[in-house]
C-alpha cells in the first residue's frame, strides 16, 4: 500500500472516530435535556455527523478496492456493481446528510408553517434523488454532490451569521457554525485539485480529507460551545 492510501485511510478512519464521538456527545446532552424535541439543533446535527461517518465508511472501502484504477468514470460503466456502490455512496452523503440540516435551516425560516417544511424539505429529497438515479458517470455524480448539497450549505452559512448578529439561540455558537460551514465550502471546490495531484487515481485526496475533518471539528464545536452572549440577561 503506497504511502498516499495510507495517509488517506488514516485521515479518513480519523474522521469516522471524531464524528461518532461528536455525535455521541451531542447525543448525550439532547437526552439530559428537560425537554427533547426531534427538531432540536443537536440532534439533527447528531444525525447529521451520523450519516456522514456512514458515508465515509463506504469511501474508505472504495479508496482500497479501486487504489489501481486508472479512470473511475471507465469502471463507472462497465460494472454494475460500481454502479449501484456510488450510486448508494451519493445517496447516502450528500442527500440523507444534508436532509437534517435542511429541516433545520427550515425550522429556522420556516418555523411557523410546518407543513410548507415538510413540502419544501419532501421536494430537494424527491429531485436530488432523481438527480443521483439519472446520473451516468461518475464525473456527473461530483457534480450533482454540488448541486445537492452548495445551496444547503450557503443557507447554514447566512442563517447561521444572521443567527449571531441578532443574538439568538445562545445555546449554540452561531459565528463558529458560520465559520465552520464557510470552511467546508471551500473544502469541497478545492477537493477535486488534491485528487489531481500526487500519484494514484486518489492523488493527495487525503489532504483535502485532513482539511475537511478541522472544518467539521468547528463545526461540531459551534454545538458544544454556547455563544459568548448566552449570558447576556438582554437576550
Amino acid at each position: 500500500m503506497e504511502s498516499n492510501l495510507f495517509i488517506l485511510l488514516f485521515c479518513t478512519g480519523l474522521k469516522i472516530i471524531t464524528l461518532l464521538c461528536i455525535s455521541g456527545y451531542l447525543f448525550f446532552n439532547w437526552l439530559h435535556q428537560e425537554k427533547r424535541y426531534y427538531s432540536d439543533f443537536p440532534f439533527l446535527n447528531a444525525i447529521t455527523f451520523i450519516i456522514y461517518a456512514i458515508g465515509k465508511g463506504i469511501d474508505m472501502y472504495v479508496y482500497v478496492k479501486y487504489q489501481n484504477v486508472s479512470n473511475l468514470n471507465e469502471i463507472y460503466t462497465q460494472d454494475i456493481y460500481i454502479e449501484i456502490l456510488f450510486r448508494i455512496r451519493f445517496i447516502v452523503s450528500p442527500i440523507l446528510v444534508v436532509l437534517p440540516y435542511l429541516i433545520l435551516m427550515t425550522i429556522i425560516w420556516l418555523n411557523e408553517k410546518p407543513r410548507l417544511r415538510v413540502i419544501l424539505s419532501s421536494l430537494w429529497f424527491i429531485v436530488s434523488i432523481t438527480l443521483v438515479m439519472v446520473a451516468k458517470t461518475y464525473a456527473h455524480m461530483l457534480l450533482i454532490n454540488q448541486i445537492v448539497a452548495f445551496p444547503v450549505i450557503i443557507l447554514s452559512i447566512i442563517s447561521f451569521a444572521i443567527l449571531h448578529y441578532n443574538k439568538r439561540f445562545p445555546q449554540i455558537n452561531s459565528l463558529l457554525l458560520s465559520i465552520g460551514w464557510f470552511l467546508f465550502a471551500v473544502s469541497q471546490f478545492l477537493r477535486n485539485f488534491w485528487q489531481d495531484l500526487g500519484s494514484g487515481v486518489w492523488g493527495l485526496t487525503w489532504i483535502g480529507e485532513l482539511i475537511e475533518f478541522g472544518t467539521l471539528i468547528i463545526i461540531g464545536l459551534g454545538f458544544i460551545i454556547p455563544a459568548f452572549y448566552s449570558n447576556n440577561k438582554d437576550t
